[in-house]
C-alpha cells in the first residue's frame, strides 16, 4: 500500500536516509514529504521505531497539477477517496484537516481550504469535524515543485506528534529537539561498537537519541497504550511492538557529561525516565579536566553548541585543547557558530546545513590534530 511519512521541514533528507539505510525503504521525497510502499506491518513497525517522522500514515490522493483551484481540487479528490482501501479502518466519527504547503498564496488560504475539505468529508461519511480533539486526521499537502503542485493526502495512522518524546520532561531551554537531534546522530555516522560521549550533554536529548539507534529500542517504547488508542485502524498493535522490542540490543558504550551539575542533574532523570538511566554514564566534568577524566579514549564525540555567548569565552579553545586529544575517529558537533570553528584552525572534513524555519544550523564533522 501507498503510504507517507513526514519530518520537520530542513530535515527531510535525514527521513529519507534513516528509511533507505536503517529501514531498506526506498521512496520519494516531496520537500518534507516522503512516499513508499509497504504492508500494514511495516507500517506499524516504522511507526513505532522511526526516529526521525513526527507523522505516518496512507496515502488516500496524489496528484500532480499546473494549478490549483480549491473547488476542483476537492472534486478531484473525491473522485478517487475510498476509504474502504484502509483494512480494519475504525468509526470516523470526528476528524481534522490541515494543510501544509510550500506556496505563500495557497498557506494565505490553507484555513479556508482546510474548511472546505472539512466539510466535504463531513458530508461523505457523515462524521464531524473537529480541529481540537479529533480522533482522526487528514492532511493535504500541496507542495510546488518548479512549476507544478505536487497534492497529497493522508490519514494518519496514530493520532498522535510521533516527534514528541515523553522522556523529554527537564528540559535545557538551549537543548536540541528529539528530529534535529537524531539528523546529528544519523549524520555522525555511529555503530554499536564504538564509545561515544557527548561532553555538553545539557538535557541529554543527544545521547538518549543515540542510544534508542544503536539499541534498536523504541522512543515511543512506553507509549504503546496511547499508540493503539489513537490509531485509525483495529490491530493487534502489542504482537508488532512486543517483536520490535525482542531485538534490543545490549552493551552499548555511551557517556553523557557536562560542566553543570543541573544538567546532569537533568540529563539523568530524563534517562530514568526514558528507563535506561543505568545504561548510560554520566559525570560532571570542567573540560579543563576531560582528558584526563577517562582511562580510554572515544572513538566518537557529539554535542550540539549554539549559545551566542561561547564567542566570547575561550570553550572553543578548550574542546581543541582537551577534549579533541582524547577522541579517535572524529568529532560531530550541530552549530550556528561554523566561522568560529573555522577561525580557530579546526580541521573540518564535512559540513551539511540545516535551514529549519530561518534557524540556520550547520553539522560539522571534525578530525582530531
Amino acid at each position: 500500500m501507498k503510504l507517507f511519512s513526514k519530518t520537520d521541514f530542513g530535515l527531510e533528507n535525514f527521513l529519507k536516509k534513516e528509511f533507505e539505510e536503517r529501514f531498506e525503504i526506498k521512496g520519494s521525497l516531496v520537500n518534507n514529504i516522503f512516499l513508499f510502499e509497504a504492508n500494514l506491518e511495516k507500517a506499524i513497525e516504522l511507526s513505532y521505531l522511526s526516529q526521525s517522522i513526527s507523522d505516518l500514515g496512507f496515502v488516500l490522493f496524489e496528484k500532480e497539477l499546473n494549478e490549483i483551484n480549491e473547488q476542483e481540487l476537492i472534486k478531484q479528490i473525491f473522485e478517487k477517496l475510498d476509504l474502504k482501501s484502509i483494512p480494519n479502518l475504525r468509526e470516523l466519527s470526528d476528524f481534522s484537516v490541515s494543510i501544509e504547503t510550500n506556496d505563500e498564496i495557497i498557506k494565505s488560504k490553507s484555513f479556508e481550504l482546510a474548511n472546505q475539505l472539512a466539510d466535504s468529508l463531513s458530508e461523505r461519511f457523515s462524521a464531524n469535524k473537529n480541529f481540537k480533539s479529533a480522533k482522526r486526521k487528514f492532511t493535504l499537502s500541496i507542495q510546488k515543485i518548479n512549476n507544478s503542485f505536487h497534492c497529497v493526502l493522508g490519514l494518519s495512522l496514530f493520532n498522535i506528534d510521533l516527534s514528541r518524546r515523553t522522556y523529554r520532561v527537564f528540559v535545557n531551554k538551549t537543548g536540541l529537539k528529539p528530529l534535529t537531534a537524531f539528523a546529528l546522530v544519523l549524520f555522525s555516522e555511529l555503530n554499536r561498537k564504538q564509545k561515544v560521549v557527548d561532553f555538553l550533554c545539557k538535557d541529554n536529548t543527544l545521547i538518549l537519541e543515540a542510544y534508542h539507534y544503536l539499541s534498536n529500542r523504541s522512543v515511543r517504547f512506553y507509549d504503546k497504550t496511547e499508540l493503539s488508542n489513537s490509531a485509525s485502524i483495529d490491530f493487534e498493535f502489542d504482537k508488532i511492538f512486543n517483536k520490535v522490542d525482542g531485538k534490543e540490543f545490549e552493551g552499548i558504550n555511551l557517556f553523557a557529561t557536562d560542566m553543570a551539575f543541573p544538567n546532569i542533574d537533568a540529563a539523568r532523570k530524563n534517562a530514568k525516565i526514558a528507563g535506561i538511566a543505568k545504561k548510560i554514564r554520566f559525570s560532571k566534568i570542567d573540560l579543563r579536566f576531560f582528558d584526563v577524566s577517562f582511562d580510554e579514549p572515544f572513538d566518537k564525540a557529539i554535542t550540539y553548541i549554539s549559545l551566542s555567548k561561547y564567542k566570547n569565552n575561550d570553550i572553543l579553545d578548550k574542546i581543541k585543547k582537551y577534549v579533541l586529544p582524547v577522541i579517535k575517529l572524529d568529532l560531530n558537533i550541530i552549530t550556528n557558530l561554523t566561522e568560529e570553528f573555522e577561525k580557530r584552525g579546526f580541521n573540518i572534513i564535512k559540513k551539511v546545513e540545516l535551514n529549519q524555519k530561518g534557524l540556520k544550523l550547520n553539522l560539522l564533522k571534525i578530525l582530531p590534530e
